[in-house]
């Protein structure tokens, strides 16, 4: 029995084995930091400047910034400079159209030049700021795509437009200059304020009379021979969009009445990048009376991205195959279908139209097939949509007033969020923020109450990236298990800071954050989804230009509607998840324009297969040999085989692993398949696959170890029954025949009973969770796809047999804790054979009471010692069921249910053992008393000498027995075993945080 009697070495070595694997993980993946090795720029310098483009601006700076701070400089007398004769204004730098030199000439070349103007917002606020540096970056990238190099890589230039204010125009409007390599092409970039676009002054044809506007003043009509070829990116904003649309697209022009002739109409070419609403519609000409002649304004409107009604249905879509929508007519007819609310800023034209396309989209959520297949059929859902709204700017940031403030501002940080900035008063709006979480919670809760459903999906919309974390703060904590969704890829959601909001976030988006190959070239990908569009659309406005003809404007607009999905891992990447119809797949290359998604499973090459395979078999048959030649814990035989087993299962998926994938992910349809990156509860079926053959053995292994206990501890004691061998006579009072207790609990512990009690305790347990469920919800499992079912049987197979085997253990402990107890409270006498037996071995008197007291112990530690072996297995199995739901396979929502099933389960194996430990305690003690006054009379005066040695000799053995329940408190399996489900949680939390640098 000594092979038996040694206990696992987990609770001591565990400590010890995970700081080597913790150690280990520092060198796993330790990426360097991107810190710069560049000086502060010096504060002052001089430079004279001859050049047009005189203002300091590289080629990733805010342009309307840059100038903002030019003309900041000016004092009043160099403002006033263009407002004399256009004569004397002509021949200053910024007073002139850069198609014109000083002598109010045309540039030399200027004739074959293209006029982009990029629409930017004007506002100085952060997220305003941030859009125009993305559009510079990503204008920029495109024309260098399309090989335009910058005249000037280190300034850009603006002008003044004359009567800038009765036009409607800014005071000053950037630009920069491009030419092509090797060719006589060039390109005028113009970074215009969208504010010009915007306000009351816009409206009713204004923004089409301030665009001629701005076209004239860069070339006016009576000096351009030839016209100004003039193409737009944008606008930027749909209230941009809408006024442009709502306008006459014709305007009325002064002329003489012996000129009125036909007059040529001015043309725009319009690269929607960013609106994703309705085009816009040309209008009937305006009467003009007088001398007023009119002139049509021809635009042609080109979208470079989808628009929110196909953005939206795509996303519904997702939530259909995540179980969000109506499976069956009769889940129609129970009306259980899934609540979806929408939060959405309110201030914008693009947030009240986002929000309305999705609201109809989300109206498919209620529609399923029929019984015949045939048909659909819906419910209304009116009812299970939850609209709510804020304003833009929930943080209340307000921009620097200076150059000091703004100092400032940058020295000391963004400030800390704290409690007080979530005070009733101030700009900021994290109250209202606050209030509309908790109203959706307690509407939650009331759904919960009257119908036993709750909100499924939250999808948090809006055109401000920063606002929308700020929700995912306030409602993530408040919704774990809803699934949530935005539209609009943008990296700054999977900030390492918000992390913890954004993480299995999908986004449906227009673009991801680069095209096909062919089209991003070299260039990285970028910062969100408008800048890929701005990039595609500079690219083919550039193209358009040296070409002479738009040729592939169908087919591209038709294949950029395509909508990328992504989810946002742990780690802060974008898993781009595949859609079923791909048009890019028949497409040519040249107008593929969106990349084609990968698998979403990490795909092995040949040779590492081949590794892996031979890896796992020879771990399996490694496994085979130690446990066959007993140098592993042989009473966990059985275990060890089952562990062999799936090390082989292991090596055959590793050796059909590509097929194996792809019909785990459902050609890319279904579940993700990845390791760590929490966004795919595949590793959580393989662990619980494992976990399924783990606790069936460990059950076999389990009730064969404590037979053969059973047995061993009958042969040593020599308890065998009915024993009428010896007869001994009748059994003096006060002692106890220990024969009938004995009986009693061989036939308890026979198959038959053991199975009949494991059985009610399994039935309680789910009886217990089932209430439970009803109470606090059943706990959900965020999977995608078919193969759900999968997930579930494995899940309730593990549940199922590590119940089996707790229960199991939980028996084993009562029986002998029964045993115990009247073995501790009664003065026992044995059978004959038995103290026969114990008194040879002992060298005492066949008939001395004492003798049975030693019985009684040695009877505990043989017993309790295989049962204190087994009390590790539940235990450990609960540990494997704690890894599996770890969020750093998928993100599990924490389920009341299942912890508080999962902890009643362990606790009363825990409450049981450590009774067991301390009433065996008790017993030990018991027999050191008696044997301390048996000692002391036989020392008495009078007493024979030499009577008490033998009684201080089992003295001593009774003090020094470490076997079974007689170690130490510190020693006690119940004790260690404890540490691995603590442990297991702890470890894990240290990987759901990522302290754990690779992991």
């Amino acid at each position: 029995m000594a092979d038996e009697n040694k206990t696992p070495g987990i609770g001591s070595n565990s400590a010890i084995i995970v700081a080597l694997l913790a150690t280990g993980a520092i060198w796993f993946s330790r990426p360097a930091p991107l810190e710069t090795a560049r000086p502060a720029p010096i504060d002052k310098h001089v430079e004279v400047r001859f050049e047009d483009q005189d203002v300091e601006a590289r080629l990733w700076q805010d342009p309307l910034e840059a100038i903002a701070r030019e003309s900041e400089k000016a004092d009043a007398g160099q403002r006033k400079e263009c407002e004399g004769k256009a004569e004397e204004a002509m021949r200053k730098s910024h007073c002139r159209s850069p198609l014109f030199d000083a002598r109010g000439e045309r540039v030399k070349g200027s004739e074959k030049t293209l006029a982009l103007g990029v629409v930017a917002p004007g506002a100085p606020y952060f997220e305003d700021s941030e859009t125009r540096r993305r559009l510079r970056y990503a204008a920029l990238s495109g024309l260098l795509s399309e090989r335009f190099t910058p005249n000037d890589d280190q300034h850009i230039g603006y002008f003044r437009p004359a009567d800038y204010k009765q036009k409607g125009l800014p005071a000053a409007i950037p630009y920069e200059t491009f030419q092509k390599e090797g060719g006589d092409e060039s390109i005028l970039l113009l970074w215009i304020d969208e504010d010009i676009f915007k306000g009351a002054g816009a409206k009713g044809g204004g923004a089409i009379r301030r665009l001629v506007a701005l076209k004239d003043a860069l070339c006016p009509p009576d000096r351009c021979a030839a016209p100004l070829k003039f193409s737009i990116l944008g606008p930027y904003t749909s209230d941009a969009r809408k006024n442009l649309a709502d306008g006459s697209h014709f305007i009325c022009r002064e002329t003489e009445k012996k000129k009125r002739l036909p007059m040529q109409p001015v043309a725009f070419d319009f690269y929607s990048f960013a609106v994703t609403g309705a085009p816009m519609q040309v209008r009937d000409t305006p009467a003009c009376e007088g001398r007023l002649q009119s002139q049509e304004v021809r635009i042609a409107s080109f979208s470079t991205i989808a628009d929110d009604k196909t953005v939206a249905e795509r996303l519904v879509e997702e939530l259909k195959r995540r179980g969000l929508g109506a499976k069956s007519d009769e889940r129609l007819a129970g009306q259980i279908l899934p609540h979806v609310a929408l939060v959405s800023d309110a201030d914008t034209e693009y947030g009240r139209n986002v929000a309305m396309d999705f609201e109809k989209a989300l109206n498919s959520l209620s529609c399923a097939k029929n019984d015949s297949g045939s048909g659909e059929i819906c419910a209304q859902i009116g009812s299970r949509r939850h609209s709510l709204t804020y304003l833009r700017g929930l943080d209340g940031m307000q921009p620097a007033k200076d150059d000091k403030d703004k100092k400032d501002k940058d020295q000391k940080g963004a400030p800390a969020p704290a409690t007080p900035m979530e005070n009733a008063f101030g700009p900021g709006q994290f109250d209202y923020l606050r209030r509309l979480a908790d109203g959706l919670k307690a509407e939650d809760d009331r759904l919960w109450r009257e119908s036993h459903t709750r909100i499924g999906a939250i999808g948090i919309l809006g055109n401000d990236v920063f606002d929308k974390l700020l929700a995912l703060r306030a409602l993530r904590p408040l919704f774990p298990q809803a699934a949530f969704f935005t539209s609009d890829f943008d990296q700054a959601l999977a900030s390492p800071n918000e992390l913890d909001w954004s993480r299995n976030l999908l986004i449906a988006s227009g673009y991801g954050p680069s095209l096909s190959r062919i089209w991003q070239g070299r260039v990285p990908p970028f910062r969100g989804a408008y800048q890929t569009s701005a990039f595609l659309a500079t690219r083919l406005a550039a193209d358009e230009f040296v070409r002479g003809k738009a040729d592939n404007r169908g087919p591209i607009e038709e294949a950029a509607k395509e909508v990328q999905l992504f989810e946002i891992d742990r780690n802060g990447g974008f898993l781009a998840l595949p859609q079923p119809d791909s048009p890019d797949a028949k497409t040519d290359a040249r107008i593929r324009v969106q990349p084609s998604p990968g698998p979403i499973f990490s795909e092995l090459a040949d040779s590492a297969a081949n590794g892996w395979f031979f890896l796992f078999l020879l771990a399996g048959l490694s496994t085979v040999y130690l446990a066959y030649k007993n140098l592993l814990w042989p009473y966990l035989k059985t275990t060890w085989m089952g562990l062999a087993l799936c090390l082989f299962a292991a090596a055959g998926v590793a050796l059909r692993w590509q097929d194996l994938a792809m019909w785990a992910t459902d050609g890319g349809l279904g579940e993700p398949l990845a390791a760590m990156q929490g966004i795919s509860a595949w590793p959580t079926v393989a662990i619980r696959t494992v976990g399924v053959v783990i606790a069936l053995c460990l059950t076999i292994d389990a009730w064969f170890c404590l037979r053969r206990n059973l047995d061993r501890t009958v042969k040593k004691e020599t308890l065998y029954l009915p024993d009428y061998s010896r007869p001994g006579g009748p059994i003096p009072a006060p002692f106890y025949d220990v024969t009938p207790e004995w009986e009693k609990y061989v036939r308890r512990s026979s198959f038959g009973s053991v199975a009949r009690r494991v059985a009610v305790g399994v039935l309680l347990a789910f009886a217990v969770f089932a209430c439970l469920s009803q109470i606090f919800g059943w706990p959900g499992a965020p999977w995608r796809g078919a193969h759900l079912e999968v997930y579930r049987r494995v899940t309730v197979g593990l549940v199922f047999l590590m119940l089996v085997l707790t229960f199991l253990v939980v028996d084993a402990t009562m029986l002998c804790l029964r045993f115990v107890v009247f073995l501790r409270d009664h003065r026992t006498r044995w059978m004959p054979a038995t103290r026969s037996e114990y008194s040879r071995i002992l060298g005492i008197g066949l008939n001395d009471p004492l003798l049975d007291d030693w019985i009684d112990l040695s009877f505990i530690a043989a017993r309790t010692s295989c049962i204190g072996n087994l009390i590790y297995m539940p235990f450990g199995l609960s540990v494997l069921l704690i890894v599996s739901r770890s969020t750093i396979f998928t993100n599990f929502a924490p389920s009341v249910a299942i912890l508080l099933t999962q902890g009643l389960c362990i606790a009363v194996l825990f409450a049981c053992a450590m009774a067991l430990c301390f009433s065996a305690e008790q017993a030990r003690e018991l027999a050191k008393r008696r044997l301390s006054q048996e000692i002391l009379t036989r020392k008495a005066p009078g007493a024979p000498a030499g009577g008490a040695d033998p009684l201080e000799e089992i003295k001593k053995r009774v003090e020094g027995l470490r076997e079974g329940s007689f170690v130490p408190l510190s020693q006690q399996p119940p004790i260690r075993a404890l540490l691995l489900p603590l442990g297991g949680l702890g470890w894990t939390a240290l990987l759901d945080y990522r302290l754990f640098p690779g992991l």
